[in-house]
């Protein structure tokens, strides 16, 4: 449910977007012209164009899409991408790191939008069945016309128009019926009640968009602009024309959707419009701006498309201060960073217990204490099932990795992952250890029980019920490093790379402690910017057990590469 309205709001907010920007020139280039058709074909197609474009997928001729990150030259630095892991232990999963939580902004603003929205839809359809119920309501007599049906009505109802029907008063019909009831017949003859309508679903979408607002003053005034020429073109008195407007704009004003006689906002425009000289035919070029603002539009919303169509299995990384994206065959963006990352329904925690529930340890590795570990790679897709389950990194056992491939692909559908608004395809990694556990040193661990390491007589938890976090989760623990690590000059001149393993503990107040590398990356300095970098972290938010801050030790992969 929060993806469909994630979606729909990232969909408006891309429609407020292109109306903008193709609107915006509208204002300069053709606002004070008496080419009114020209004026007003350009605000429709500026309509229909903010409503189409943020569904057109055109593709951008991008390898890769970069994200500025830190300023190293040719260096780089890479991590892994937030995993969970999990150790299975004689059918059971000790839970080694968690995913960052979602944080609420987006939704709080996605929930109200949403809410407006609909409040909005449901007045405007009342607004419209009670102009067309007022239309009969009261009605002295009816004249139908070849176009249009004129109703007189009894009460002193203000004149108006909506579709081919005509209201006028019997007092405003015996004095002024010719003039009001030709301003009507032109707005008939135009069709205005359409662009109402299709301005009506717009401003409904995009009430948050200021410029579809002044977008509607503009139509409107054309609306009336057009109507007014279309009397001005069929009598000769101009001058008691302009006074009946005059005279009737004092009246009460009739429904904001329907085409008014008495527009009293814009009386002085209209006014002026029909004194104004004819502007120079060659004004109504200018209409052309929207093929290259449309054009612009597209461009902005384009999806990036790898060229050569091939897959790529690399791994997320910080790449001279970028991160790319990873393509996949079929046309289909894959990412691998996104704005919000795709979850397991309820979180990670859920994750880890519906593979406890569903894991099952190979009986011929049970029997032959073989143990090993799987790193699982998938892509969530945009529906949220789960697809293109591989093995990128071995257990060492086929009959080990074809149970991690199994349990993986049988996990229910994911919350997808969202970029700029929208669900898309995320690569995803979880490695899997299996291990078994010794009886004669230890007993066997669920994982609704924590692992302990007694040192110095205080405890050191390893899996906790809610594991430390960095301030603002995973994302901004990866944001944290991408700013941070530094290659070292060394390394980067002799081409060295490597992957250290760093583990620590997050100490109950937050702190980091017992810093040390796990497992080398195999040069001496990256170890040593591991450790640094690691060491220079800001306090965590502990994890918890029973209730209780607690000790807990955590492990990071740190990848070096050079690009």
């Amino acid at each position: 449910m929060e993806t469909a309205l994630t979606t729909i709001a990232g969909q408006a907010l891309k429609m407020a977007i292109t109306l903008a920007l193709l609107y915006i020139p509208y204002i300069f280039l053709l606002r004070r012209v008496t080419h009114f058709r020209t004026a007003r074909t350009t605000l429709l197609v500026t309509l229909l164009l903010s409503i189409a474009v943020p569904f057109i997928d055109i593709p951008a001729l991008h390898i890769e899409l970069l994200y500025s990150i830190t300023p190293q030259a040719e260096a780089i630095a890479t991590f892994d991408a937030p995993m969970a892991e999990g150790i299975i232990t004689d059918g059971a999963i000790t839970e080694k790191s968690t995913i960052d939580l979602e944080t609420l902004l987006y939704y709080a603003l996605v929930i109200p939008y949403i809410i407006v929205a609909l409040i909005l839809a449901i007045i405007r359809i009342v607004q419209i069945a009670i102009i067309r119920a007022n239309i009969r309501k009261g009605t002295l007599w009816i004249e139908e016309k070849e176009e249009y049906t004129i109703h007189c009505h009894a009460d002193n109802t203000p004149p108006y128009s909506w579709m081919r029907h005509i209201v006028i008063s019997q007092e405003d019909y015996d004095h002024y019926g010719a003039d009001i009831i030709l301003h009507e017949e032109g707005h008939i003859i135009h069709r205005h009640s359409w662009d109402i309508l299709l301005l009506t679903l717009v401003e409904t979408v995009q009430w948050f968009n200021p410029f579809v607002h002044m977008l509607a003053n503009d139509l409107k005034d054309i609306h009336e602009y057009e109507a007014d020429a279309y009397v001005l073109c069929r009598r000769e008195d101009t001058r008691a024309y302009q006074m009946l407007i005059i005279k009737k704009a004092v009246d009460r004003a009739s429904y904001t959707l329907a085409n008014s006689f008495n527009h009293s906002n814009n009386l002085k425009k209209r006014i002026t419009m029909m004194l104004k000289k004819k502007s120079n035919p060659w004004r109504s070029v200018a209409a052309l701006y929207l093929l290259p603002a449309t054009a612009l539009t597209l461009s902005l919303f384009a999806s990036p498309q790898e060229a050569t169509g091939t897959e790529s299995n690399e791994p997320l990384t910080a790449t001279s201060g970028k991160v790319s994206e990873t393509f996949v065959k079929n046309d289909t963006t894959v990412y691998q960073v996104v704005e919000t990352a795709p979850t397991f329904p309820g979180g990670m925690d859920k994750m880890f217990k519906y593979l406890t529930d569903n894991v099952k340890y190979p009986i011929e590795c049970r029997e032959k204490g073989i143990e090993g570990r799987a790193i699982v790679k998938f892509i969530v897709k945009k529906d949220g099932c789960i697809n293109n389950v591989e093995i990128v990194k071995s257990s060492g056992n086929e009959n080990l990795d074809k149970e991690a491939i199994r349990v993986v692909s049988s996990m229910p559908n994911w919350k997808p992952g969202m970029q700029r608004g929208e669900a898309v395809n995320v690569s995803f990694v979880i490695p899997v250890g299996f291990k078994l556990q010794n009886p004669a040193k230890q007993e066997a661990v669920s994982v609704a029980q924590a692992t302990i390491v007694n040192t110095n007589d205080e405890q050191i938890f390893k899996v906790v019920e809610q594991m430390p976090e960095f301030s603002g989760g995973m994302t901004a623990l990866m944001k944290y490093l991408r700013e941070n690590l530094k290659y070292p000059e060394e390394c980067a001149k002799e081409n060295i790379q490597g992957k250290a393993f760093v583990e620590f503990v997050v100490k109950k107040d937050g702190s980091i402690s017992d810093i040390k590398i796990m497992k080398s990356s195999g040069n001496e300095k990256l170890d040593n910017e591991s450790l640094r970098v690691v060491s220079s972290m800001p306090k965590w938010k502990p994890g918890m057990q029973r209730g209780e801050v607690v000790n807990v030790r955590f492990s990071l992969p740190i990848m070096f590469r050079l690009q």
